[in-house]
This record gives C-alpha cells, structure tokens and sequence, in this order.
C-alpha cells in the first residue's frame, strides 16, 4: 500500500504533548476516583485473583481449576508477577494496574487520532474514552478486558504503520502487540481480520490504479509475517491448553465457548444499547461537551448560525438519548465522512474494526465489557465527525463570524447544558459504585464460623480469595454439593448468587433440606459490572430503586450426615 500523507508528524510538538498528557490526567483522576471503593467480587474477577495467587507462591500454588475456560495467562500472569515483585496483594495489584491501563488506553487513542485526524479529532477522541463510563467501570474492576484493549488498540495502530511503512521493526512490534492481546483474551486474533479488512477496503477503492494489486499483495505478505509472529507468541499456551483441559482436549473448550454463541443478534444488540443507556452519566456528557469546546478552539472563525444549529443539535439529542444519542450520531456522521476518504489506511481501518464488532458482538451472550475494545473505535469515528462538522460552521471570506473567544463562550455554555440536561432516558449508571462488600462478608465470615471447623463456598471465587487472605482457607466446591451428602461432622457452607441460580446447585440445596440452617446472611451492594452481567438493564435499574437479598451471601449450618463414609473432596483447595 502506498504511503499516506497523516496530519503532522511533529509527534513530539509541546501543544501534543500536553494535550495526550491532559486526556491521561482526565483518564486516571476518572478511573482513580473514591479509591476506598475500588475492591473485587464478580465471578470471574475472583478467578483471576486465585490464579494470580498461584503465581505469587509459584511453584507451591496453583492456578484456579478451570482457568483456561476464562482467560489466556497474559493478564493473570501480570498480576501475579507485580504482586511477588512489590509485596501488593493481587487484587489490589489488579485493580491499580487497570486503573493505569485504562487511562494508558485514552492517551493511545489519543496518540492514534491526533496522527490519522490531527489535533481537534484526537483530542476529542481521547476524550470520550477518557470519560466513557463503561471504559471507567471496568478500568476500577479486576477483569482482563482493560489490558485486552489496550493490546488490541495498539496492535491495530501498529498494522496500520505496517501498512503505511512497511519494513522489519514494524512488522515485529505489531506481531508482538497482536500476540500480547491474543494471550490476554482468546479473540486477540481479531486484528488479523481487521488488518484483512483494511487491505479489502484499500485495494477495492485503488483497484483500477497502476499497482493496486502488487500493493495489495505487497500489504497481505506484511499481515500474515504479523500474524505469524503474534501465533508464535501464542503457541506456548495453545500447547498448555491442549496438555491441561481434561480428557476431552481442546474440544471441550470450543464447545463451552459456542454456548455463548447464539443468533439473537437484535435482541442482543437491543440489549447493549439498554445496557449503555443505563451507565450514562453526567461526567460522560460533560466530557464530550469539553471536546466540542476543544474542536471549536481549535477551528478557524466560525458562523454564528451554523455553530449555534449544530450545538442545539447535540442538546437535543441529548436531551433524548443522554450522552449515547450525540456520541453515536456523531459516529454516524464519521463514518459518512471515511467512507468518502477511500484511500486511506485509517479509514479503511476504522470501519473495519468498527463493523467487525457491530456485527459479531450481538452473536455473543451481551455482557456489557464486550464492547469495551469497540469504545476506542466509536471514539476516533466520532472524532472524525465532530471535526466535519465543526469544519461546516467555519466562515468563508466575506461572512459574518463569531470571534474566537464568543466562540469559545458560546461553547461553554454548552459544556454545562450537556452536563445537567435531563434525559428522556436517565442513566442510573455509577461507576465508582462501592466494591468491597465482598472483602467485608469475607471479614465478618471469618469471625463468624467457628475456629478450626470445616467450611466449604460455591460459586464465589470473589469471596474465597479474601478468605484466604484473613488467614481462613475455605474449601471450593466446583462440581457440586455432594461432598455434604456424607459428611461425618457439622461443616459450613457459604451460597451466593452465582450458586442459586445454578440449576444443579439449587437442586443440591434442595437435597440438603432440613440439614441446612441458615444462619446469618451478608448483604452485598453489587457494582454496576454485576448488575449488568448478572440481570437484565430493567431489573438492574428495579434493584437499585428498590434493593433486595438477590446478591447476599448465606452462611448455612450443615449437621452431619446419617450415612458418612469415605469421601474424595470435589475441591479446587
């Protein structure tokens, strides 16, 4: 492909690097904000913690059973590594290094719009991921899609220089960055398709040129030497996965994966917009006002009338879909805008990235953190177009014109009307949601069951990984009650939500019957990560209005059994 003149290459400009510097303060005050709140206690976050324990006391430990079903090593690796280095606690090693992660994120894309669009495009781009509340939620939880997307947004920043450029180093960092997202989650094999789609786009809209097709070719030989060194670094766990996932091997583990796979895609796809309407809030709406003031002190004198049109346009949409409404039609029109700039790399790229997920992601079970890596797309597109736009409001010779400093005005007035409009669909979204409700039931179980007796949790690694941090190792009962059926003295057991709604776990507790005594329960407030992984937007919104017993834990006496005998623990430790 051929080289593409991108706006300025002064990458080192005192004017860029205090605005990347800006979005990353903006990033991590967000995301670092009310850090007595930060804590873990989503399923899979306990995972990874456990397994990060293993690493911590390598060799002696050991990672979580099952842990191949979750996640690749990279991201429990990372934990475990900078926990045994600085002496932190896993999850508090975890949820610092996202916090860091996520704001990292907002500076490359950033970085990324400020070389493809110029300034007012990456600022504003940088902006919006810098204040996205699904971007903040997760970046204050203990999940690997932060660090996922952060690969993932280099990696395609790097193919697109592989693209541009060309040569050895390039193509190595991108395969390097490619190879890092894929050991971080399974689907990291996704830039390859991006980077084939860009190569479509590029060579269809460049076909009847002299060389389109060497260019093409010249372009797929550099992505397959990309892809062939992000395989290389991924066969050491592909070999682990096929030596360390039971008797049914790989096999198993597609097939898990394909229950979450379904054709639902508009109920799906209805159900992630629900889910983004509900995390809206006021820091997201004032963070896009802000980029709107950016772009338009950066633009040239601009018409009263149109500046003043386009302004009430954002209100208004707004007004009507809260701070998703303007995003998503500013996307709209940016990608109006690259479809027209057929020859560019960026172009090509970003809608490639954009519609893989558009399509793909409401084939998948809609959990809210899947449309994490696609929030850096939105932003950039919606880059593109908020400078479009502005660049329709410049005035021509001979037209009347708003000074700079009216302008500027004008737009923050705007930045407050964004901030405290009320929308026709209110969020009820808060990110900085109290976390530790886990870490305290932990504390408090401690106390409560008795010294040196028996005590087994299901379904809560969350829980199980602060226990054992108070000195309490509890038994994790993964496959099944059973292991009570024949227990020869009273044992305990803590049940959350995760094992009530189990089929087989409730169906357990229902066996157990009149052995079990319920004997205190724990209330837990969860985040907004659990409430929307764990119900729909609507009873998510129910259960904050009006609060129930839904996510407890329960603390059950289990008396012995009539018929103990010789048992096998079903545990993980």
């Amino acid at each position: 492909m051929p080289t593409e003149a991108t706006p300025g290459h002064a990458w080192f400009s005192t004017s860029r690097a205090l605005a990347v510097t800006a979005i990353f303060l903006v990033a991590l005050i967000a995301r670092a904000w009310m850090p007595a709140h930060l804590g873990i206690g989503h399923y899979d976050e306990g995972v990874y913690a456990l397994s990060a324990q293993g690493i911590v006391h390598w060799p002696e430990g050991h990672l979580f059973p099952g842990q191949i079903r979750f996640s690749p090593p990279a991201w429990f690796t990372t934990i475990g590594v900078f926990a045994r280095a600085t002496g932190m606690a896993p999850h508090a090693a975890a949820l610092g290094l996202n916090v860091l992660i996520g704001s990292l994120t907002a500076l490359a894309v950033g970085v990324m719009g400020i070389a493809w669009f110029g300034m007012a495009a990456g600022v504003a781009a940088g902006l919006v991921v810098a204040v996205n509340p699904l971007s903040i939620m997760l970046s204050r939880s203990g999940l690997t899609d932060p660090l996922f997307t952060l690969f993932f947004v280099l990696a395609l920043g790097a193919i697109a220089e592989v693209f541009r450029r060309g040569g050895a180093r390039w193509i190595g960092i991108a395969g390097l960055l490619t190879g890092a997202a894929w050991n971080t989650k399974y689907h990291g094999w996704f830039v390859g398709l991006i980077g084939g789609g860009t190569i479509c786009w590029v060579w269809w809209h460049q076909r009847r040129d002299a060389g389109a097709g060497r260019h093409a070719r010249e372009a797929l030989v550099r992505l397959l030497a990309v892809g062939a060194v992000g395989l290389a670094t991924y066969l050491p766990w592909a070999f682990y996965m096929s030596t360390g996932s039971g008797s049914r091997g790989l096999g198993g583990i597609v097939e898990y994966y394909l229950t979450l796979i379904g054709t639902e895609w508009v109920g799906n796809a209805t159900r992630h917009v629900a889910m983004q309407l509900f995390l809206d809030g006021p820091l997201a709406r004032g963070g896009l006002a802000v980029a709107v003031a950016v772009a338009i002190g950066l633009a040239a004198p601009l018409r009263a009338t149109r500046l003043l049109a386009l302004l009430t346009g954002l209100v208004l949409l707004t007004v009507l879909g809260g701070g998703l409404a303007p995003v998503l039609a500013l996307t709209g029109w940016g990608t109006a805008v690259l479809l027209g700039e057929r020859h560019r790399v960026a172009a090509g790229l970003l809608l490639a990235w954009l519609g893989l997920w558009v399509l793909a992601a409401p084939l998948y079970y809609p959990y809210a953190r899947l449309l994490l890596p696609m929030i850096p797309a939105v932003a950039l597109v919606a880059g593109r177009g908020l400078v479009s736009l502005i660049g329709w409001t410049e005035a021509r010779v001979g037209e009347q014109k708003l000074t700079r400093w009216n302008s500027l005005a004008l737009a923050g007035v705007i930045i407050l009307v964004l901030s405290v409009t009320p929308s026709l669909a209110p969020g009820f979204g808060n990110p900085w949601r109290d976390a530790t409700g886990s870490e305290i039931a932990a504390t408090q179980l401690a106390e409560d069951i008795p010294a040196g007796a028996e005590f087994f949790v299901t379904g809560e690694p969350s829980l199980e990984y602060y226990l054992g941090l108070t000195g309490r190792k509890a038994t994790s009962l993964l496959d099944g009650l059973n292991v009570l059926d024949t227990t020869s003295n009273t044992t305990y057991l803590v049940v959350g939500v995760y094992a009530r709604r189990a089929p087989q776990r409730r169906e357990d507790l229902a066996r157990l019957g009149a052995r079990l005594d319920s004997l205190t329960s724990y209330p837990i407030n969860p985040t907004d990560l659990r409430l929307l992984d764990d119900s729909s937007p609507e009873r998510a919104r129910q259960f904050l209005v009006t609060p129930d017993a839904t996510f407890d834990l329960v603390l059950y006496r289990v008396s012995a059994s009539a018929t103990p005998a010789h048992r096998t623990v079903d545990a993980d430790r």
